[in-house]
């Protein structure tokens, strides 16, 4: 079967995309000369051909293929020393798919049941878009032939061929390098690989219209799929296998928080001594001894990794949903002689194994190395302390803007409440000092200047002329309630009656934000129908801002007068 298609690919690069989110880990992280894992959802396949045209084809099979290699010998190993967490597999012997001069593979997590293989700037061929796979975790092995870089190829040159072969699986053992051309060798970062990882499940989304994503894509709901297992394997050097048999805790999580003193706290109280820390930003992860399990093994019982909130969060808007709320399994295996290690981290969220994996990859290189086993934290620190300054930044723009709205200062929470039902905000525009000195006001005085106001809107405008205004008004400064039928319905009806008042003057004024042209009547209305309020300080709001837009012009008179007689209805106390 040939089936190759044409692939644009650019700066010697295509991708293997398995999912909607592409975020994760740049380039030469981690990765050998063919393949580079980019995160949980997609990898980067690199080329000979820098700009220009390949051949490619991709098929879904039903498990592991055999490995097929060229017939020219090849050295053995990789980017990592033989017997290393990437030691080449066994090859097997030449199929008819044919012979390839490199193999690499990788994990992705695919729960939308779709892959693609495109170009790096996103050109594809129908025959490489969507294709069906089986939902979840599924493995991916690259294999190419003839990579000559465009510069020396000649038209005598067989065309650059890639294949992309997946197959459904249950558990994550990382990328590794099948057969290496050794054209390509860099530093391993998986540490910084892990870290990116973390730091992207870790982050809240920031404030704004523009947040991160956090939630799943539609078409990725991993609703329903089973859990997997994260497997690593290595040779380690003597010594390592017997301090990890010793305390496996705590030779996992050394240099991190510890809490063998049983003093620290992460959210579930005092923990018990033999519990690792790895600081994780607003989260802790717990790695203890005693999980659940009926095998013993070399190193004793299994061990449990478990996510908890910290009681100390580090974001000014902290996470509040752990990444998993179950815990997880981990089980550590020794060979005899402690020259071998295998982790077996089960029972783990399929969208967290390429993440865990790499995450393993790195504290297993702290066994040796002695490094920082929560590279990631400081990130998340770095991060944290720029959304405290940004959130600071936001509060201090509000508090301006706010202040800007309400006259220059920021309202009590009580006026901050009334403007939800009165114009305080308005009339603190047009003066705020007194709106300070009504809210000030004990409830008799400020139910006495509502009345005081009312009334002047009233007579400012010649709503008086209407038999029916003038009663209304003087009933209520007799000390009577405000008739129920005036502010029914929202008050309609009684607008309704005053508009078709012939006696009531249809004056026009310009309103004090400059708005010409405005009926009168129209705004001094609600002076009178605002004493309705059962609230006296709303109900002066209401009446002495109606009265002061229906001066118009002339509104800074009627506030001058207004000081005035809020001075003279008794003592000002503190601002409310």
């Amino acid at each position: 079967m040939d089936g190759f298609v044409r692939l644009f690919v650019d700066y010697c690069q295509y991708v293997v995309h398995a999912s909607g989110d592409m975020s994760g880990v740049g380039i030469y992280k981690i990765g050998d000369g063919l393949v580079h894992p980019g995160g949980p959802n997609v990898l980067t396949g690199f080329c000979g051909t820098h700009t220009g045209w390949i051949e490619a084809r991709a098929e879904v099979l039903d498990g592991a293929p055999e490995v097929v290699e060229r017939d020219e010998p090849h050295e053995p190993g990789g980017p990592h020393e033989p017997g290393g967490p990437h030691e080449p597999a066994e090859r097997g012997e030449p199929a008819e798919r044919g012979e390839w001069d490199v193999v690499s593979e990788a994990t992705l997590w695919c729960p939308s049941g779709r892959f693609s293989v495109r170009g790096l700037m996103g050109g594809s061929a129908p025959e490489l878009s969507a294709i069906a796979v089986p939902r979840g975790l599924i493995r991916v092995r690259v294999q190419a032939r003839d990579r000559l870089h465009e510069t020396v190829r000649t038209d005598g040159d067989p065309p650059e061929q890639h294949e992309v072969l997946v197959w459904p699986v249950g558990e994550d053992t990382g990328w590794r390098t099948l057969i290496d051309d050794r054209e390509r060798l860099w530093e391993q970062r998986p540490g910084e690989a892990a870290a990116a990882l973390m730091v992207g499940l870790l982050t809240p989304a920031p404030a704004g219209p523009f947040p991160r994503r956090v939630d799943p894509f539609p078409e990725d709901d991993d609703a329903g799929l089973p859990r997997v297992d994260v497997v690593r394997e290595r040779v380690v050097p003597p010594g390592v296998g017997q301090r990890l048999a010793a305390d496996p805790v705590g030779a996992l999580t050394a240099g991190a928080l510890t809490a063998g003193t049983g003093v620290l706290t992460a959210g579930t109280g005092v923990l018990p001594a033999g519990t690792g820390v790895l600081p994780a930003g607003d989260l802790r992860i717990l790695l203890r001894q005693g999980a659940a399990g009926e095998h013993q093994n070399a190193v004793g019982e299994p061990l449990t990794w478990q996510w908890v909130l910290a009681d100390q969060p580090i974001f000014p808007v902290p996470l509040t949903a752990l990444p998993d709320d179950e815990a997880s399994t981990v089980r550590l295996r020794i060979s005899a002689d402690g020259s071998r290690l295998c982790v077996r981290n089960e029972g783990v969220l399929g969208r967290h194994a390429v993440t865990l994996g790499l995450v393993w990859d790195h504290l297993l290189d702290c066994l040796e190395a002695g490094s920082d086993p929560a590279p990631w934290e400081a990130t998340l620190l770095a991060a944290a302390a720029q959304a405290r300054e940004r959130a600071e930044h936001l509060r201090r723009q509000a508090d301006d803007r706010e202040a800007r709205s309400w006259g220059g200062a920021r309202p009590t929470e009580r006026l901050r409440e009334l403007d939800r039902q009165t114009h305080a905000r308005p009339l603190a525009v047009l003066d705020r000092t007194l709106l300070d000195r009504l809210a000030a006001l004990p409830a008799a005085r400020q139910r006495k200047v509502a009345i005081w106001a009312a009334r002047r809107a009233v007579e400012n405008a010649g709503l008086d002329r209407a038999g029916w205004v003038a009663d209304v008004l003087a009933l209520i400064e007799s000390g009577q309630p405000v008739p129920q039928w005036l502010t029914e319905d929202y008050g309609q009806p009684a607008f309704q009656r005053l508009f078709r008042d012939p006696d009531v003057p249809r004056t026009l004024i310009t309103l004090p934000n400059g708005q010409p042209d405005f009926l009168q009547m129209s705004v001094a209305f609600p002076a009178l129908t605002g004493l309705d309020h059962h609230d006296p300080l709303a109900a002066a709001i209401e009446a002495v801002y109606g009265a002061a837009i229906s001066h118009g012009h002339e509104h800074a008179r009627f506030l001058r007068e207004a000081h005035v007689e809020v001075g003279e209805t008794g003592d000002i106390d503190e601002r409310g």
